[in-house]
């Protein structure tokens, strides 16, 4: 990854060396790396380095990248403490995404911190919480071992809430679901309860199951992250926080950027990135906001009807199984999402009829109607009028 030359500080002519560790197998490591790379564009002056699995960042490896020269790093990896001992002894600008290791706390200049803005993943998660229904009580489940951004992310959504929050700490060990199942068996039912992660939620729906708890009646599960596969896996699919991981990854290339073209060396800073949103799916949708899921069923239709859309696409975009869309519109006896969108085509052909001298033909087609003599026949039966009579009693 090359491109043109720069003058640095120093005043050499040549392009920033700088490393990326970051571990690819994750859909949030590639996410971050698209960030960091639109940050560029033509004007690229970085060479880089990538590492792409966390074994390929070793003690040995930053001291071969330092004797070759290094203007920069940026790192998302799992904690790793030697690795990050080494980390923090650099001479060069470091920037860390995620986390913010004990091993870093005293390095004074040149380092920047990103990672998810916990006081909103609170919001997030508590606003969603508000549109699935009302709970007799809350709860937060840690990750297994004690990290930073978990205790963080408790703190804010114990801070958030109305009602007092039951935790389970890290449980320090790694067979921990008995553990997790004596924390569930013990909240107030119905239970709203936000996992660290994604993973520490599939820990928590497998330990509900055990339980032979009903999800999201009796427990509603919201995890952080939205990785698609573990989301995608869980019995019943996992709601879950979507980061933007694109937005930390673009910051970091401009922090760190700023930090190798300074002349003097920049204090320390922590930056928190807002979350995009809570993307719903059957371990928090329950009768729900059953109307809360219709809404925004209803304004996808009403916004896309005319684009050919079909009730899968409905559920796609809404995140939601299409057996889980259906039933909820049955729930509220309301008409069939196919006959919805129907609906919504046949208003809009109403309209244009009334309003405009297009031909008939290219208003079925601006309409979404793939026949034009089906989309007459449909509408005759459903006006008891044809298309060129519904015009003529209807237009100015």
């Amino acid at each position: 990854m090359k491109a043109g030359k720069h003058t640095r500080p120093d005043g050499a002519t040549r392009r920033f060396r700088v490393l990326v560790a970051l571990r690819l197998f994750e859909t949030a490591s590639q996410q971050k790396l698209a960030g960091l790379l639109s940050r560029f564009g033509a004007q690229n002056e970085w060479d880089i380095k990538l590492l792409r699995t966390q074994d390929e960042l070793t003690v040995p490896s930053l001291d071969e990248a330092e004797a070759e020269g290094l203007d920069g790093v940026i790192v998302s990896i799992a904690h790793n403490a030697p690795v990050f001992r080494r980390l923090a002894a650099l001479r060069c600008p470091l920037l860390v995404l995620g986390l913010d290791p004990a091993e870093l706390r005293k390095r004074r200049t040149n380092l920047v911190v990103i990672h998810e803005n916990p006081a909103d993943i609170a919001r997030k998660a508590l606003r969603h919480f508000a549109e699935a229904g009302r709970f007799s009580s809350f709860a937060f489940v840690n990750s297994r071992w004690r990290i930073g951004w978990s205790i963080l992310r408790e703190q804010a959504f114990a801070q958030a809430s109305r009602k007092a929050v039951r935790v389970l700490p890290p449980t320090g060990c790694a067979g921990d679901r008995p553990k997790i199942a004596a924390f569930l068996e013990k909240l107030e039912r119905p239970a709203a309860v936000l996992a660290a992660n994604d993973e520490r939620a599939a820990d928590v729906l497998a330990a509900a199951a055990e339980l032979k708890l009903r999800i999201p009646d009796d427990l509603s599960v919201l995890g952080i992250d939205n990785d698609p596969f573990v989301c995608a896996s869980t019995k019943p699919a996992l709601s879950s926080i979507e980061p933007d991981f694109f937005a930390e990854g673009r910051e970091a290339a401009r922090f760190l950027d700023r930090m190798m073209r300074a002349r003097s060396p920049m204090s320390t800073r922590h930056i928190e990135i807002d979350v995009k949103r809570v993307i719903p799916r059957e371990s928090t949708l329950r009768h729900l906001s059953a109307q809360a899921l219709i809404s925004r069923a209803e304004e996808f239709i009403h916004a896309h009807a005319t684009r050919g859309i079909t009730p899968r696409d409905v559920a796609t975009h809404l995140h939601v199984s299409r057996q889980l869309l259906d039933l909820r519109f049955r729930e509220a006896g309301k008409d069939t999402v196919g006959g919805l969108i129907v609906r919504r085509k046949l208003a809009e052909v109403r309209r244009l009829l009334a309003q405009t001298a297009a031909p008939i033909s290219q208003i079925t087609e601006r309409c979404g109607f793939a026949n034009e003599n089906a989309a007459k026949n449909l509408f005759k039966r459903t006006t008891g009028m044809s298309m060129r009579d519904w015009r003529a009693a209807h237009s100015p």
